[in-house]
């Protein structure tokens, strides 16, 4: 009798993790095809927790036929998740304590870092770093060079550069304050490329204001550190509430990526 309700509770058990990992998988689904522009990752976290609930559930079954091997697969995925989790947490304490605007002393130059643009137009997300970049400037009424950074992605008709400049000049900064470094498809070239060309224009560049979004600023400047440039980070704003915590999910393991595969020295 008591094997009979053991092997009733366990199949309960692996009915609700499969109608989970459905679950998960149709809301990949949703994510993928129905929901803003930039939810990818949302999207493939999802699909992963359906994977490893789908796993945990063969590992069940396994552990029928073989029940030590059973438990010892089981053993090494529980730590397996229990040190992703655990890195993840510090990595995004580490993006959190990153996301706020540094208001101290003055900057040589200000470096805008892109993001999408769509045809010619910014997105949101690269409009509210262009706008925070204003809003800096006004407020502080400088007159300092300003790099935007940015090379041309899939499906954008000119480089992410070219629509920051074009952005800036719409809003009054003249033309002869902007310098664009058109080559960077990702933050680490951001940072090297837009160096060299500092130094090749001659812009001061002992302190930069680093303009990019909130979550991402916390990265941006560590690689900006380890070029040797001395930073002030300037937070923009993450549109929409379900974007930013997708985005702030992705960036701790990109952080993570970033450390692990790509250290910067």
């Amino acid at each position: 009798m008591g094997n009979i309700k053991r092997r009733n509770r366990r199949g309960g058990r692996q009915k609700i993790r499969l109608i989970l990992a459905l679950i998960f998988f149709l809301a990949g689904l949703v994510i993928r095809f129905f929901s803003i522009p930039g939810m990818q990752f949302s999207c493939y976290l999802c699909w992963g927790i359906a994977v490893l609930l789908v796993f945990w559930s063969a590992l069940d079954r396994l552990g029928r036929k073989k029940e030590r091997l059973g438990h010892v697969l089981k053993g090494i995925l529980t730590l397996g998740i229990l040190t992703v989790f655990a890195l993840f947490l510090v990595a995004e304490g580490f993006v959190l304590s990153g996301a706020r605007t540094e208001n101290r002393e003055h900057a040589d130059c200000l470096l805008i870092l892109g993001a999408g643009v769509d045809g010619t137009v910014p997105s949101l997300t690269l409009q509210n770093r262009l706008d925070a970049a204003l809003a800096y400037l006004d407020a502080h009424e400088e007159k300092i060079p300003v790099v935007v950074s940015g090379g041309q992605g899939r499906g954008e008709n000119l480089s992410e550069a070219a629509a920051m400049q074009q952005y800036l000049l719409a809003h009054g900064l003249p033309e002869h304050q902007i310098y664009m470094e058109d080559q960077a498809r990702n933050t680490e070239e951001n940072m090297a490329y837009s160096k060299k060309k500092m130094e090749q224009e001659g812009i001061p560049h002992k302190t930069v204001a680093v303009v990019t979004s909130e979550f991402h600023l916390y990265r941006a400047q560590k690689i900006a550190e380890a070029y040797g440039m001395k930073t002030i980070g300037i937070a923009a704003e993450t549109p929409y509430f379900i974007l930013r915590v997708n985005y702030f999910m992705r960036e701790a393991f990109a952080l993570l990526k970033q450390v692990i595969f790509s250290p910067i020295s």
